[in-house]
């Protein structure tokens, strides 16, 4: 399987520095002109399949990319859940603890970080078996994207997964 993941083009609160979580934002006019610029690049491309998550700024960046290709929506894409931190200011809550795989901390209302991990995991092993060989496009989120980098090349030993640059619109390839 060849594998292409995307980030969704940006939105209003990815500007505002804003945690979105799974709040359905939609793409603001800078978001559609980085999708649409993506668009170009990725033309030569020949997707066999397109699966998204469903979350509207997801769903728009692949609409946008595939206009003429049935696009396949899985929840398992969301992004993490951020439960109580959704809607703050990124530097109001502890990311680094956050994401830290080895603390695992369980919250009231958020994805504890291994369940979101299983959940994507599950996705990704699934998409596997049903599309050996074949080249795939998703289009996700930050954390699903971190979720998807560890299925391929495992939890980092320091456990910081902001090693990339996941800008807007940033393309992730794997070959399996």
């Amino acid at each position: 399987m060849y594998l292409t993941v995307v980030r969704h083009g940006q939105t209003d609160w990815n500007v505002s520095k804003k945690v979105q979580g799974q709040v359905d934002i939609s793409l603001n006019n800078t978001g559609i002109e980085q999708v649409n610029n993506l668009k170009k690049e990725l033309e030569r491309e020949d997707f066999e399949e397109v699966i998204s998550s469903p979350l509207l700024r997801a769903k728009q960046t692949a609409e946008i990319l595939c206009k003429n290709k049935k696009i396949i929506y899985d929840n398992r894409l969301k992004e993490r859940d951020f439960g109580e931190f959704e809607g703050l200011q990124i530097e109001q809550f502890n990311s680094d603890s956050f994401w830290s795989y080895k603390k695992n901390i369980i919250y009231k209302r958020a994805e504890n970080i291994k369940t979101f991990f299983y959940r994507v995991n599950n996705c990704l092993i699934d998409i596997e078996e049903k599309y050996k060989n074949k080249r795939i496009l998703i289009v996700a989120h930050t954390g699903t994207i971190i979720a998807i980098d560890t299925f391929f090349n495992g939890i980092p030993k320091d456990d910081n997964f902001f090693k990339h640059d996941f800008k807007n619109c940033k393309i992730f390839r794997y070959n399996t």
